[in-house]
């Protein structure tokens, strides 16, 4: 079973400057709500005669890079331009190694540019065919001399590249959709993406990703009136069951419109959301749990968010200095369950949110938003995922 790293379905609809998301970008890729294979968002990188893309905001530290997405070609470049790439550097040398196209001859190819060389595309590539989806399955190893890149299309491989360098760490450097080297004219989208560090999962093959937003209040560990609904809502018990609306936002928003507030402190107390529960079939590889939140003002107040497994809590952020009065994101991926062990559905199904455990809430802390990206192999039909997005009522 793969262990990613990072499971984006591009759900979320959020780029964060911050990096407290999946995503950041400065150049002009967009989330789109028309072109999509699962959910109701796919990225999309389209410009016209310049440099577009969209970067990870996770970070690849050691000598591998595995990605798994899926890739719809609208239009095709008219140019050399990089499909998916990780940078790296050596001896202050920049290179880009993944996927690319080649437009002397329109096909695909893993390679690598360097800077002040050029592009250098392996001895040959592949055609992809325009407006369908594509699974894509990539590898670039620094392990060893020589450097390699492999990619599998649709499950056929592609001729590995190596280059001649020493092994070496690719140094702090994220998974890139969409081009960087050339000004060009293209339309691609993306899916469905898994980033993992473990050689093993290569290639990870067919699968999806499902997102869910909390859809019903838990068990709430509150007394008094210690949090309330937004900022002069009604008293928060632990008979209420409609908090969860205060938090289930599709896209993740970046406007504080309606939270969860702990307007008193008290370190023990929380609320608790659980999340929809899915219709798929297979436990999930693993998942990313993004979360949202924000203070009342800029004197020093704490906080944390945490994700509940069936009893077993584990802090997805804590907040303890200043203020922060726009909403600012936190992510964290689970491989596993959160006290270990392979996820099984009986533990997915049950996973919950818990927000409060303040010492100080003065200024009023507040938790604005929360969503579950998961990825699941290939489930048998895509009725799975209609299901699931009319059964959250979040998507239409």
């Amino acid at each position: 079973m793969p262990t990613p790293v990072m499971c984006c379905g591009l759900e979320c609809g959020t780029f964060d400057a911050n990096l407290g998301l999946h995503w950041t970008t400065s150049t002009g890729a967009t989330f789109d709500t028309t072109t999509h294979r699962t959910g109701a968002r796919s990225l999309r990188v389209n410009p016209s005669a310049g440099v577009r893309r969209a970067s990870s905001v996770y970070q690849f530290t050691g000598n591998l890079a595995i990605a798994r997405f899926y890739l719809n070609i609208s239009t095709a470049p008219n140019a050399d331009v990089e499909v998916a790439t990780v940078p790296t550097a050596v001896a202050g040398t920049g290179h880009r190694l993944g996927l690319w196209y080649k437009n002397s001859d329109g096909k695909y190819y893993v390679g690598e540019s360097i800077v002040g060389f050029g592009v250098f595309f392996a001895s040959s590539g592949i055609s992809i065919s325009t407006g369908a989806w594509h699974l894509v399955d990539l590898i670039i190893n620094l392990s060893a001399n020589p450097w390699t890149v492999d990619a599998k299309v649709d499950g056929t491989s592609l001729t590995q590249y190596s280059t001649a360098l020493a092994s070496q760490n690719i140094g702090n450097n994220n998974l890139v959709l969409g081009n960087v080297l050339n000004n060009a004219t293209f339309d691609f989208y993306y899916d469905d993406v898994v980033l993992s560090v473990t050689s093993a999962d290569y290639p990870m093959g067919a699968g999806t990703i499902e997102a869910f937003s909390p859809a019903s209040d838990g068990t709430h560990s509150v007394t008094s009136t210690n949090f309330i609904k937004g900022s002069a809502g009604a008293t928060i018990t632990t008979s209420t069951t409609d908090s969860y609306l205060l938090v289930d936002d599709v896209p993740l928003g970046l406007t504080a419109d309606d939270f969860i507030n702990q307007q008193t402190a008290s370190s023990a107390q929380y609320t608790e959301n659980k999340f929809a529960t899915t219709l798929n079939s297979s436990a999930p590889w693993g998942l990313d749990v993004m979360v949202g939140y924000h203070e009342q003002s800029t004197n020093a107040c704490n906080s944390t968010i945490k994700l509940n497994d069936n009893g077993t809590e584990d802090t997805i952020v804590a907040q303890s200095s200043n203020g922060v009065t726009s909403i600012r994101f936190a992510t964290k991926a689970y491989a596993t369950m959160v006290g270990g062990g392979a996820w099984t559905l009986a533990r997915f199904n049950n996973l919950r949110v818990r927000f409060g455990y303040s010492s100080d809430a003065t200024p009023d802390v507040y938790f604005d938003c929360a969503m579950i990206e998961a990825a699941f192999p290939q489930p048998g039909s895509r009725t799975l995922q209609l299901n699931q997005a009319v059964k959250r009522g979040s998507f239409f």
